[in-house]
């Protein structure tokens, strides 16, 4: 990941990450990490829509629990996976030139 995140917000990112997996992940943390490394659109019927060099992702979160589900933490960290790896293929990256 080529973002400089806050040490907060790499914390949650590295909780995303975590083995296990974790269930203390909360919604507005994971919400504001994904505002700095991604565009995050809020959509009329309450889903976040987070896309990011190319890929997007569309979330329906519980403002009230934190993500607790395992198979949507793993959508969330494939999509970052994905997502990073199209950012180190960026054509206009002055380092993929240089490979």
């Amino acid at each position: 990941m080529q973002t400089e995140l806050s040490r907060t917000h790499l914390r949650t990112y590295q909780t995303v990450f975590q083995h296990p997996a974790a269930h203390n992940l909360e919604w507005r943390d994971l919400r504001a990490m994904l505002s700095e490394i991604a565009k995050v659109e809020e959509e009329p019927n309450g889903k976040l829509k987070v896309t990011r060099n190319g890929h997007t992702l569309v979330m329906e979160p519980d403002r009230h629990k934190d993500v607790a589900e395992v198979d949507e933490l793993l959508r969330i960290r494939h999509f970052l996976e994905r997502s990073d790896a199209a950012e180190s293929r960026e054509p206009n990256d002055p380092a993929a030139k240089n490979s």
